[in-house]
Order: C-alpha cells, then structure tokens, then sequence
C-alpha cells in the first residue's frame, strides 16, 4: 500500500513515540534492576544517575512522551476529519501490523467513548507492566528516604504518563 503524506506522517509520529517509550521503559526496568541488586545508580546510554534523582529523569521522559504524542495526536486528527473510514482503517492496520511494541497487535481501545482495554491484547499488558515498572523506577525502596513526597513524585508521574498514553491510544483506536 502506498501512503500518503499525512498517513506516513502518522506511521512517522507512532514510530517516533515507540521508541521514546521503548528507551523510557528500558530505562525504569534497569534502574529497578540495579535497585533490586542494591546499587545507588545505574547509567544508561552513557549517563549515569542516581536513583534519587529518578524523579528527574522520568519527568523529562514524560515530557517527551507529551511532546511525541501532541504531535501524533495532531496528525491523526488530521486524518480522522480529511479521509474516509476505510483509509483510516487501513492506516490503524499499518499501525498495528508493523508499529513498535507499544501498538504492535493493539486491540482498539474505544467503546462508547471510553477507553476499554481488552485481557486479550498484549499491548495492554505491556501497559499496565511499562506503568508498574515506572512507579518502581521512582519510588524509593530505600525505607528511609520513603515520604509522602517520594510517593506523590512516583505516582503522579506514572499517572501524568497513563493520562497521556490513553490519549493516544484512544485516537488510534478511532482509525479502526
């Protein structure tokens, strides 16, 4: 199928995403890692951080997962006003048959206007993992250092990454 601009410039955006979700992910599985073995930081892509300045760091990764998916949600707006149910469906088809790990095989996830994730889609799963391993990522497991404000950080910034993520999901979803 060829595409067009505004269907590449969507292909474009979902890539574009993935990998900011894939490196963020990787890089809260490996700091719970290092936490769980007892280290005090990890480095990762040649930086090297302290955990208790995890908080900083996946405030930063959140704001480029806002920054990727204004710009994804802005081109699929695009499309869903400009062009008919069957390219949409097409594109949600390219999206999900060839897209990263965090749309790759995507059930849609709208229902009535409400975000609906199904037991059978592993995106979902992957979600509900990426979102865990976020709030361990920050959180400290250091029972000294546990306060209400380490708690707010790790929540809110978990929290603030699902709102964002459903965003998108759900305007994705609305392809198919």
């Amino acid at each position: 199928m060829e595409l067009s601009t505004k269907n590449k410039a969507v292909v474009s955006n979902v890539n574009w995403l993935n990998k900011v979700l894939w490196t963020g992910s990787s890089l809260a599985l490996a700091t719970v890692l290092a936490k769980i073995i007892g280290g005090e930081s990890t480095t990762f892509l040649g930086i090297k951080f302290k955990f208790e300045y995890s908080w900083l760091v996946f405030g930063i990764y959140t704001v480029a997962h806002y920054y990727t998916s204004i710009l994804l949600n802005r081109s699929l707006d695009d499309i869903l006003k400009n062009q008919s149910s069957n390219e949409n469906k097409e594109i949600y088809r390219e999206i999900t048959t060839n897209g990263g790990i965090f749309v790759r095989g995507m059930v849609p996830r709208i229902q009535l206007n409400k975000a609906r994730m199904s037991e059978k889609d592993l995106t979902a799963w992957l979600s509900h993992i990426a979102a865990i391993i976020l709030f361990l990522a920050i959180f400290p497991f250091d029972k000294s250092n546990v306060n209400i404000i380490s708690f707010l950080s790790a929540f809110g910034i978990t929290y603030l990454n699902w709102i964002i993520g459903s965003k998108w999901a759900i305007k994705i979803s609305k392809l198919a």
